[in-house]
């Protein structure tokens, strides 16, 4: 990692990130005045200008529109870790350098405090609503399959029951939410319906566009782990914790459960006298 390189990304990247999201200027104006201050000492130190990044930049405020400025700045968080260590093999004993790896630990820990993202408040929601709808589809999918081994009724059964899941888990987050105190329990239900929807129809897809019921569930079920990747990766950036961790237990749940629905599937076949 350049050092130079990646303090002149991190001037661009503030400067982009102020002018789409204004609310937060005064926060990511402190970052930007620092970035500033360490890159002015690094092009004296090592005699040299540099310029960003410009793909990162790109990439991060694409993120951004997806997700918030709360998450990018998690993320911008997780490279500062790295930047620092590079910094300590610079070398910490050069005064320069020690000021700015003082200033890379405490402007950061400001910023939890300080930047707002309503999506980042709903985040619980969210993770509800996934957590939820990757178990339960996983499963009554897997059911379905070798109970009805008919993939548009697999498909059309499959969204009944996760369109009306949806409905439920909303109807329960606005509940608890409210009992909670919460003075927008509409936004929490929101967030949770969609989340559980969004992953009803990318899991079902499959089913209407493959005739073979077998091969559908596995593709479904592909889809059900790269959603798990993903959405792990997300949790870990926003909670600062291992996504290692974070995707073993979610596979964990959703192939368990879609084991135990596939025992349950077999015995109805069997039951009702469906053959292969």
């Amino acid at each position: 990692m350049d050092l130079l390189r990646e303090e002149r990304t991190l001037i661009e990247l503030y400067t982009s990130l102020m002018d789409k999201f204004p609310q937060q200027r005064d926060a990511l104006k402190l970052l930007l005045e620092d970035e500033r201050r360490h890159y002015n000492i690094l092009s004296k130190l090592f005699a040299r200008e540099e310029e960003a990044n410009p793909w990162i930049v790109k990439f991060y405020m694409l993120l951004s529109a997806i997700f918030g400025v709360y998450f990018i700045i998690k993320l911008i968080k997780r490279r500062k870790e790295r930047l620092k260590e590079q910094y300590k093999e610079v070398g910490s004993s050069f005064n320069p350098i020690r000021e700015i790896l003082r200033e890379e630990e405490m402007h950061i820990k400001q910023l939890d405090l300080q930047l707002k993202d309503e999506r980042a408040k709903y985040i619980g929601s969210t993770v509800l609503g996934l957590n939820d709808a990757l178990v339960e589809m996983t499963g009554s999918l897997t059911g379905l399959t070798f109970a009805l081994q008919n993939s548009i009724l697999i498909a059309i059964s499959s969204l009944v029951v996760g369109v009306s899941a949806a409905l439920s888990m909303a109807a329960s987050e606005f509940l608890s939410r409210r009992a909670e105190g919460d003075r927008n329990p509409l936004k929490g239900a929101i967030y949770t319906g969609i989340a559980y929807i969004s992953v009803v129809i990318l899991l079902v897809t499959p089913f209407f566009l493959l005739k073979e019921s077998i091969q559908a569930l596995l593709t479904s079920l592909g889809v059900a782990i790269s959603l798990v990747a993903f959405f792990s990766w997300y949790i870990s950036v926003v909670r600062e914790t291992s996504s290692r961790e974070e995707f073993f237990t979610m596979v964990t749940l959703s192939l368990g459960v879609a084991f135990v629905a596939y025992l349950v599937g077999e015995g109805f076949s069997l039951f009702l006298g469906i053959s292969r």
